[in-house]
């Protein structure tokens, strides 16, 4: 059996094709090939130009142009990622930020989708079996050498560009994670509320992310201590910088605080926060509706909740340097209530285990000191020398604990029915999910790298990565399409199809099956056959 090998010459750089025929030994029982060489590699136009002139004869003149020009490789799901590229944006924002560079940065975005959980290392057999942007292979080496090359100003730029694809027509889900690595080259590698409670030490991630579109286009790199509540005045502060004046954010109520909304207020921006019941403008509400709240006019069958909403002043207040005084007045804030009675009942045997386990460690002995709080918050504790230990619950505590179960409320100074408000927060799920993919299916929950700047040009192709991950899953779950297949069944069954490359000639594809014609269309994606 005949096949082309290449070979590149370490001296001088150059790509040579030889012929390898393939035969079996007799004597040591095994196949071995014998190579030929037939001409070296023009590197623009990849076609082979023979090293001095030949005579075929025989079998072999039919063999050998066949040989020297034609290759094959896997097309269907490289083809897909190519086509939403396309669509979104991302391949031309991409080719204008990265002129030198992008097609190495989307070969290895496909890589990673396709390639589930195995490291970088793997790339070269990959590459060897499929048709991709950059055609060449991208050893480890290479690869670190790539992520050093992504800058920080390219990155900016992209994200300006993909931000004004969709400035303004959508909320921004804004939420952070965190990932954990057991490298000490990472300079913002610290301990901090670990949410996959890893004890590990960690960097911190924020991303932002289209409630409608379902597409992540702007993320920041924190160090691993600092807390969510920290993050949203820089993040105001990139947003003015890479030029969005008019944006709207969702976020949930650990990014709550007066300074932020006061920010939010300052920059004219739009947003939807959750707040705690435990705030003083949240208690006086509901307060004043707890009773009113369960009546059924306030009651939404189709999420099996009550809900009502009223317009509240906010205190606003901004430092001004520049005068050295503080400037005051009121902004408008609509409060939406909610009461989810499963979610209260949920609740309450959650305490009432709780308080079960409390009294079962007092009584035992066997105190546990991070239950110490509890301890004193729920029950009056005596000891004396005859009777031991004695036990009385604190139940106006209790009760009031859980007279505000089953309550969760929503702010904001745009919109003004609870419905949409509760819509739009139940799009922030998005990014929770989006995390779930960037740390379990890309392979990015203990990210493999000794430096900063490594890590920060693979984030940035781990996050091209997610854009095309998160476009597949809205597609099927718009198209109710994980009822039949999942995703990784999907891009499976794609990337079956093969491509043919010859010299001269266009790309020629092999045969697509009917299911993968349908699968293709329900991407909305026209399949490859229909354009040769």
């Amino acid at each position: 059996m005949a096949a082309i090998v290449y070979q590149k010459c370490k001296q001088t750089g150059i790509t040579y094709a030889y012929e390898s025929i393939s035969h079996w030994d007799r004597e040591k029982k095994q196949s071995r090939a014998q190579r030929k060489c037939i001409g070296r590699v023009e590197p623009v136009t990849n076609t082979i130009i023979p090293t001095r002139k030949k005579t075929v004869t025989g079998n072999n003149q039919d063999l050998l142009p066949a040989v020297m020009k034609v290759s094959r490789g896997f097309y269907g799901a490289t083809y897909l990622f190519d086509e939403i590229g396309r669509k979104l944006g991302v391949t031309e924002d991409i080719k204008k930020c990265f002129p030198k560079i992008w097609k190495q940065i989307l070969s290895t975005a496909y890589y990673l989708i396709l390639e589930d959980k195995n490291a970088l290392s793997r790339f070269p057999k990959w590459s060897a079996l499929h048709h991709h942007p950059y055609r060449n292979n991208i050893p480890s080496q290479r690869s670190s050498e790539l992520f050093a090359s992504i800058t920080e100003g390219s990155k900016e730029h992209f994200f300006r560009l993909q931000g004004k694809r969709r400035i303004e027509k959508e909320y921004w889900a804004y939420d952070t994670t965190s990932i954990s690595s057991y490298s000490k080259g990472l300079s913002q590698l610290r301990y901090g509320v670990n949410k996959d409670h890893d004890l590990l030490p960690q960097i911190n991630l924020a991303l932002l992310f289209g409630e409608s579109s379902n597409l992540p286009f702007y993320y920041r790199k924190l160090a691993g201590n600092i807390t969510d509540v920290k993050t949203v005045k820089h993040l105001l502060s990139d947003m003015h910088f890479l030029g969005y004046d008019k944006i709207k954010l969702v976020m949930d109520r650990g990014f709550y605080s007066e300074a932020n909304i006061n920010d939010l207020y300052k920059h004219h921006l739009k947003f939807l926060i959750a707040g705690k019941i435990s705030l003083k403008l949240v208690k006086n509400e509901l307060d004043k509706g707890r009773d009113t709240i369960h009546n059924w006019t306030n009651y939404y069958q189709v999420y099996d909740l009550y809900a009502c909403s009223c317009t509240i002043p906010w205190t606003y207040s901004q430092k001004r340097p520049y005068k050295g005084d503080i400037l005051k007045g009121e902004r408008r804030l609509y409060l939406h209530l909610y009461f989810n009675s499963a979610r209260a009942v949920e609740n309450e045997k959650n305490c009432n285990t709780l308080l079960c386990t409390l009294r079962a460690e007092l009584e035992s002995g066997k105190r546990n000191p991070e239950h110490e709080t509890s301890y004193m918050k729920y029950f009056a504790i005596k000891t004396t020398p005859k009777r031991g230990i004695k036990l009385t619950a604190k139940q106006e505590v209790i009760d009031e604990v859980k007279k505000n179960y089953g309550y969760f409320v929503l702010l904001s100074n745009e919109i003004k029915d609870p419905m949409i408000a509760l819509e739009v927060y139940r799009s922030k799920d998005l990014v929770e999910k989006a995390f779930g993919n960037l740390k379990e299916r890309i392979n990015f929950r203990r990210p493999s790298v000794s430096s900063d700047q490594n890590l920060d040009g693979k984030l940035f192709v781990v996050f091209i990565s997610l854009i095309y991950l998160s476009y597949i899953k809205k597609i099927m779950q718009d198209k109710n399409l994980f009822k039949k297949v999942t995703m990784q069944e999907l891009l499976d069954e794609l990337d079956l199809i093969e491509c043919f490359e010859q010299p001269g000639h266009k790309l020629r594809v092999g045969e697509i099956t009917k299911k993968q014609v349908e699968l293709f269309e329900a991407m909305e994606i026209k399949p490859p056959a229909s354009l040769h």
